[in-house]
C-alpha cells in the first residue's frame, strides 16, 4: 500500500515512506504509545470476499521550501500547505471499487524521532495546530490550515517529520487506536526566525484572495495536472467533478489557482454547489426597489 507519489531519485522530493515505528505522546494527562505499524486490515463488504487491495495517496497542494544545505524547511507561522489523502478500496479480482468502511479516521501528526534507550528509535508528538483528525468521506480526506505547534530550536535543534496513519475509530477501546496503514514525511527544520529570503505569506489565505476577479475564458480553459515532468503517462485531464476539483487544487504546475466560488461553480458544476439564504435576499433585494 504504498503512497501514489513524485517517483524520483531526486533528494528534493516530498516522498512519503512507510512507517512501522512506535509514537509516544500525552493524552489526558497520561502517556500513551501507539504502535504505527499495521494491526488491522479491511474485509470485503461481501460474506467471504477476498481481502481489498487499498491504494493509498498523498498530495500536497504546494512543495515546502527546501535548500541544499537546510533541504526541507518551514515556518511555524506558516499554514502547513494542504495535504490530501486519498483512499482508494478494490476487489482484487474484479477491481471493482468498494466504499470506505464508517469509523475509517485520518490523523496528521508532527513528530520528532529520538532514540528510546540510546537503540530504538521511536517517534514523539511535538505538536500541530488545527483540525489533524478526520473521518474519510467518500475516499478523501483534506488537512487544510494546520501548523506547527513548536519549533526545531526548542526541540534540541531537532528536524520534525510529519507522519498520517489511517485507522478505524473503536469506541471501546481505552487505548491507542490500532492503525491500519502509515506514512512518514522527510525531515523539516521548523523554525521560528523571520528571514530576509522571499517565503510564502499569509496574505495567500486571506479572504479578498478568494473573491478576486477572473477572466471569464478561464472558465473554458483546458487544465492539465501534471505529476511528474519526467514520467510518461504522468498527465490528468482535470474535470468538472470530485476528483477534478480535486486535481485542480492540488496540481504543482498549475499556478495561481483560482478559488473565487462563482469560477469554482462552473468549472467544477458536478462537485460545488452555491446556496443562499432566501429570506435574507429578498430582504436585500427590496431595499433596491425604489419606493
Amino acid at each position: 500500500m504504498n503512497p501514489q507519489s513524485k517517483s524520483s531519485t531526486s533528494s528534493t522530493t516530498f516522498a512519503w515512506s512507510p512507517c512501522n515505528h512506535m509514537l509516544r505522546r500525552s493524552e489526558k494527562n497520561r502517556e500513551v504509545l501507539w504502535k504505527l505499524e499495521p494491526a488491522i486490515y479491511l474485509t470485503h463488504p461481501r460474506d467471504g470476499g477476498p481481502i481489498p487491495k487499498v491504494k493509498v495517496s498523498i498530495d500536497t497542494e504546494k512543495a515546502l521550501e527546501h535548500t541544499s544545505d537546510m533541504e526541507w524547511s518551514w515556518h511555524k507561522s506558516w499554514n502547513i500547505p494542504i495535504i490530501t489523502v486519498r483512499l482508494e478500496v478494490k476487489d482484487p479480482n474484479t477491481g471493482e471499487e468498494l466504499l470506505c468502511p464508517r469509523n475509517l479516521y485520518a490523523e496528521l501528526i508532527a513528530c520528532k524521532i529520538v532514540m528510546d534507550d540510546g537503540k530504538t528509535p521511536i517517534l514523539h508528538d511535538v505538536g500541530l495546530r488545527g483540525e489533524t483528525k478526520q473521518e474519510i468521506q467518500n475516499g478523501y480526506v483534506y488537512f487544510s490550515g494546520i501548523k506547527f505547534a513548536s519549533t526545531s530550536y526548542n526541540n534540541e535543534g531537532m528536524k520534525f517529520h510529519l507522519v498520517i496513519t489511517v485507522y478505524i475509530e473503536e469506541s471501546e477501546r481505552d487505548e491507542a487506536p490500532r492503525s491500519m496503514v502509515s506514512y512518514i514525511s522527510p525531515a523539516i527544520f521548523v523554525d521560528s526566525r523571520k528571514t530576509s529570503k522571499a517565503m510564502p505569506t499569509e496574505v495567500e489565505n486571506k479572504t479578498y484572495n478568494y473573491f478576486e476577479p477572473f477572466s471569464p475564458e478561464k472558465i473554458e480553459n483546458r487544465f492539465i495536472k501534471k505529476e511528474n515532468k519526467k514520467r510518461i503517462g504522468s498527465e490528468i485531464e482535470i474535470n468538472g467533478d470530485v476528483d477534478g476539483l480535486l486535481n485542480y487544487l492540488t496540481a504543482p504546475n498549475i499556478r495561481n489557482k483560482i478559488r473565487h466560488p462563482i469560477f469554482l461553480v462552473l468549472k467544477f458544476s458536478q462537485a460545488v454547489s452555491i446556496y443562499y439564504n432566501i429570506e435574507k435576499l429578498q430582504i436585500y433585494l427590496l431595499r433596491l426597489i425604489p419606493s
